[in-house]
C-alpha cells in the first residue's frame, strides 16, 4: 500500500485523494480484525448465494446471449454477457458467461500474424484468405474433443477450402502431453488435409484460448466470430461470404 500512495504522490494526486486511499486500506485493516476476531459474524457478511428465480433469469440471458453469438452478433451478446455477470454473477450462467466473454473480447479486433508466431509447419503451410474466410482452428493431440472436431471439421469444410471461398489453418502446441511425434500422427491418422502450424504461444493468447478445441473466422483482416468449431457448419459460413 505504501507503493501505491507514494505512486499518487508522484502521479501529483490531491491531498484528498491520499486521505481516502489511507481511510480505505484502514477500513480494511479492521474489517480483517473483525473477521479474525469473530469469524461468525464476519460469514453472516457474506451475499446470500443466488436463488432459483435469478439462476433462471441468468439461464435465460445466457440463451438469448448465445442466440446473437451463432447470429455471429457480437455487440448484442456482449450486452446480455456484461448484464449476466454483473447482475447475476453468482450463478451457474455466469460461470459459463465468462468464457464467452473472452471469446467475444477478441471480436472485431485485427487478426494477429500467423507467420511471426509460428516454429514450424507439420503439414503445409498458410496464410489469411485474401478475398474469402479464414477458419483458424486451436487444438492437441491428447484432446479427446479434438479427436471428434478436427476429422469432422476436416470433412464439412473440404467444399469451401476447393472452392477457394476459405482457407483453414490449425493451429497446436507441443507440450508434455503432446510431443512433435504424437502431432505428426494424429495427423497421418485422421488424414488432415489442411496446414497445421506449431505455435509459441502467441497466437493462443492473441485469440483468447483458454480451452480446446477453440476456433475463430477471420476475414478481411478482422476476427469476426469466435467459439467452439462444433457450433460451426458449412452453411453458416456459406451465409456470411
Amino acid at each position: 500500500m505504501n507503493l501505491l500512495l507514494l505512486s499518487l504522490l508522484f502521479a501529483g494526486k490531491k491531498d484528498d485523494q491520499i486521505v481516502e486511499l489511507q481511510q480505505q486500506v484502514a477500513d480494511l485493516q479492521q474489517q480483517l480484525i473483525q473477521c479474525q476476531n469473530d469469524q461468525l459474524a464476519c460469514e453472516t457478511r457474506k451475499p446470500a448465494p443466488p436463488d432459483a428465480l435469478e439462476e433462471a433469469k441468468a439461464a435465460e440471458l445466457y440463451d438469448k446471449a448465445m442466440e446473437h453469438v451463432e447470429a455471429w452478433e457480437g455487440e448484442q451478446a456482449r450486452v446480455l454477457i456484461d448484464q449476466i455477470l454483473s447482475d447475476y454473477g453468482k450463478t451457474r450462467a455466469a460461470a459459463k458467461a465468462m468464457r464467452v466473454y473472452q471469446e467475444l473480447a477478441v471480436v472485431g479486433q485485427p487478426a494477429p500474424a500467423i507467420g511471426p508466431e509460428v516454429d514450424f509447419w507439420f503439414r503445409g503451410q498458410g496464410d489469411y484468405n485474401p478475398t474469402g474466410m479464414t477458419l483458424v482452428v486451436f487444438w492437441e493431440a491428447w484432446c479427446p474433443h479434438c479427436k471428434r472436431e478436427m476429422p469432422a471439421l476436416d470433412a464439412w469444410t473440404a467444399g469451401l477450402r476447393a472452392e477457394g471461398s476459405l482457407t483453414v489453418i490449425g493451429i497446436t502446441k507441443v507440450t508434455k502431453s503432446s510431443t512433435d511425434d504424437t502431432v505428426n500422427a494424429f495427423i497421418e491418422e485422421q488424414g488432415i488435409g489442411f496446414p497445421i502450424a506449431k505455435d509459441r504461444g502467441g497466437l493462443h493468447e492473441a485469440y483468447n484460448v483458454s480451452g480446446i478445441p477453440a476456433a475463430a473466422v477471420v476475414q478481411d483482416g478482422v476476427i469476426v466470430w469466435r467459439g467452439h468449431p462444433g457450433r460451426l457448419d458449412e452453411a453458416m459460413l456459406r451465409s456470411h461470404l
